[in-house]
């Protein structure tokens, strides 16, 4: 017999130092490749960059299911997440 049990985490919703971001008035977000490496990325908040990961096939214009690439395009935040471990805002 197989036994398990599933555990649930709640989610906090807390002001964090990203949602003060938010609150100063920021409404855009930019995302590049780096040089050199096109599935790392660049994001600009304000005057903050930060590293990301892009798909394993970069930034296209022509984005297909399956095809690994991150879309190019401006596209409304809905919503994001952080590891306030991995954040060092200022």
């Amino acid at each position: 017999m197989i036994c398990s049990v599933a555990r649930s985490y709640k989610k906090k919703r807390a002001c964090n130092e990203a949602s003060a971001f938010l609150r100063k008035g920021l409404r855009v977000l930019t995302v590049r490749a780096r040089p050199g490496h096109a599935s790392q990325g660049l994001l600009q908040a304000g005057k903050l960059v930060f590293s990301c990961a892009l798909g394993r096939g970069g930034i296209s214009a022509g984005k297909r299911e399956g095809d690994g690439a991150t879309p190019l395009g401006s596209m409304r935040i809905l919503s994001g997440y952080f590891r306030n471990d991995h954040f060092s805002g200022g």
